[in-house]
């Protein structure tokens, strides 16, 4: 169960509390200048820890991290799959820390689990896994709460390599023609969708958001044009605004 401790120090005698359970400080709160004050602030956190709704030091690392998307992402203006990202690195988080409490996590430990961990994902997705647990863990250390930050000086090592550039471009009008070819020779309705797809990209140079969005409505065959104006979010399977005013326009198609 716990409980509240009152103190008062310093020439300015201030007044601090501190939440205990076990002989362990929960959470440690001081600049009060009357104990009253300290009282009416004590009494709604230890409130606020006994309904299981405050930021502890006995918190796992995903209830820690859950708290942060509550507090700090979901509130926001990013993009609901921007959300979802963040969402499934929670995932992550549990089955690479489980249940263990953050107060209990050392650097050393950390280290060790993002070096294994690093050797199944790039450094890219590595890195932001761990700018994420690093704010959640600063906002619960702004908070007062008694825990080490782990990730301080944590090293990102990643044995899977991401795409080189020059692989993610098509550098001559000669290759983007023999890319066409490849995908109209592919072309079977029946069997998959997907290279009409990717040939309509590359004819239109619309991004896919848009493209899946269209109806025959928007389709003109007599002007041999489109008219995109709206995205479609895979992620949540609804309509969306496009992603400036400058996307809603007309896109010039060809008969073939």
């Amino acid at each position: 169960m716990a409980y509240i401790e009152y103190k008062q120090r310093g020439k300015k005698r201030l007044w601090s509390f501190s939440i205990r359970e076990r002989s362990k400080s929960l959470l440690h709160k001081s600049g009060f200048k009357t104990k009253r004050e300290a009282k009416i602030e004590a009494e709604k956190v230890l409130h606020k820890i006994n309904t299981g709704s405050v930021l502890r030091f006995d918190m796992t690392l995903p209830e820690l991290y859950q708290e942060w998307l509550d507090l700090k992402i979901f509130p926001s203006n990013r993009s609901e799959v921007t959300k979802k990202k963040y969402l499934i690195r929670k995932n992550v988080i549990k089955r690479l820390f489980g249940n263990k409490p953050v107060s209990q996590i050392k650097p050393s430990e950390y280290q060790k689990i993002m070096n294994e961990y690093g050797e199944t994902v790039s450094r890219n997705f590595l890195g932001r896994l761990n700018s994420s647990i690093q704010a959640s863990i600063q906002m619960a250390i702004a908070d007062k709460v008694v825990i080490e930050d782990f990730t301080a000086y944590v090293d990102l090592f990643s044995s899977k390599s991401g795409q080189k550039i020059d692989e993610k471009y098509l550098h001559t009008e000669s290759d983007y023609q023999k890319v066409l070819v490849y995908l109209k020779n592919k072309f079977d309705y029946q069997k998959s969708i997907v290279p009409y797809v990717i040939y309509f990209l590359f004819k239109t140079g619309m991004r896919f958001s848009e493209l899946i969005a269209l109806t025959w409505d928007e389709v003109d065959e007599l002007n041999e044009q489109l008219k995109t104006y709206r995205r479609y979010n895979t992620a949540i399977h609804k309509f969306t605004p496009p992603k400036n005013n400058t996307s809603i326009r007309l896109v010039p198609i060809t008969s073939d």
